[in-house]
């Protein structure tokens, strides 16, 4: 079911994650950023999804160019990109999702709003502090309602003379296995292991729209990339419909208190570090 009329799906999109301490509104963030045209928003469950597309001469994709992202059929230089911003309260935070499908796109929209005073002032970036989050993780499941797990994890070794310098599991529990429960699980708890990258698996019911009928699926399934530094990762479907589970990603970290403070923008620290090379992380 399409939620969106996404220029680009079936792609990896990056997101960031604020706490709004000062009442921080979603007009302020669009007002921001120039060229934006107003989408269509999907509201669920008393959060409402807004989508923007913003126009520019900067081509951001690499390769071929994506028919649906040129604004006419003339060749214009310009291009059009989709832009989601949503808010999600908790009893004990306000938090901010910002969505981009390319990490250099994030990039100048980030740099631009930041800038600004009452960002700065109200705002404040956040990451996951993984290592918290593999220790306090438990696996959900609630075959009528949500289940979480990991299903990937990156282990930084620190043990002196060590041969082995880093470590990575993958596969339907990884933390369940015999390698994480006989190799990593007590040098996690004491801080010799570092997990520094992870996936966590999300499965909730389907959101029910007025569109709703007896061919919507019952589940909606997405996985999200988490690193250190607060750039989430994660395959958008057709029209957009798995942004719904952010909510739930962000209500599970908030439950597990594994969300802190990010010194900076996250894409900074990406453009210093890897050279914004991931814009198509995962692809």
């Amino acid at each position: 079911m399409a939620f969106f009329s996404l220029a680009l799906d079936q792609q990896y999109y990056h997101f960031v994650l604020l706490r709004d301490s000062g009442g921080y509104s979603l007009n302020e963030y669009w007002n921001q950023i120039q060229a934006c045209t107003k989408m269509p928003s999907f509201n669920f469950d008393g959060c409402e999804i807004q989508h923007r597309q913003i126009q520019t001469n900067v081509q951001y994709f690499r390769g071929e160019q994506p028919e649906i992202t040129s604004l006419d059929n003339n060749q214009n230089p310009q291009f059009r990109y989709d832009l989601i911003a949503f808010r999600v309260r908790t009893s004990t935070n306000n938090f901010v999702v910002l969505s981009f499908p390319f990490a250099s796109l994030a990039r100048d929209v980030l740099m631009r709003v930041s800038l600004n005073s009452e960002f700065k002032r109200k705002c404040d970036f956040l990451k996951v502090n993984v290592p918290l989050l593999i220790k306090r993780h438990v696996p959900l499941y609630e075959p009528e309602e949500t289940t979480v797990k990991v299903m990937g994890l990156t282990v930084s070794i620190s043990k002196k003379n060590n041969t082995v310098t880093s470590l990575s599991l993958s596969g339907n529990n990884p933390l369940d296995s015999d390698i994480y429960r006989t190799f990593l699980q007590t040098p996690i708890s004491i801080d010799e292991a570092i997990p520094k990258n992870c996936i966590l698996f999300f499965e909730i019911p389907y959101p029910r729209t007025n569109q709703s009928n007896l061919l919507t699926p019952s589940k909606l399934r997405s996985r999200i990339h988490i690193n250190s530094h607060g750039n989430f990762i994660f395959y958008v479907h057709i029209g957009g419909d798995n942004f719904c589970i952010i909510r739930t990603f962000i209500n599970y970290l908030n439950d597990l208190n594994a969300l802190e403070t990010a010194s900076t923008n996250p894409f900074l620290v990406i453009k210093r570090v890897e050279g914004l090379d991931e814009n198509n992380v995962g692809s």
